[in-house]
């Protein structure tokens, strides 16, 4: 799930369902990258989701979150067509920073 670029640059790349049950792994994995204090860019990767509720969208606003309180920066990849739709419902795709992967790619 995480793997780690130069200079405090993390990926945590999402497969399969960021629901209930998984949704508490993410948020531990963001609280520990920053608490380390060596975190300058995040990025998560939804492109390999299938599916996402309310408590995927509260970690991913908590990520958001917890990177501006630690000084990081959050990078989003977009998920799945059915995966965007739930952040374009709630307004969210509006507050968040979504890129494409091939944006993502060209800014490393």
């Amino acid at each position: 799930m995480e793997q780690q670029g130069g200079d405090g640059e993390f990926v945590l790349s999402l497969a399969g369902e960021l629901d209930i049950d998984s949704s508490a792994r993410l948020q531990k994995a963001v609280a520990r990258l920053c608490a380390n204090g060596a975190l300058s860019r995040l990025t998560i990767d939804l492109s390999g989701l299938d599916f996402i509720d309310s408590t995927g969208l509260a970690a991913i606003v908590f990520a958001s979150k917890l990177c501006e309180r630690c000084g990081g920066e959050l990078e989003l990849i977009r998920g799945p067509d059915t995966v965007q739709q739930v952040f374009a419902l709630t307004g969210l795709a509006e507050h968040l920073p979504f890129r494409n992967a091939e944006e993502a790619a060209a800014i490393d």
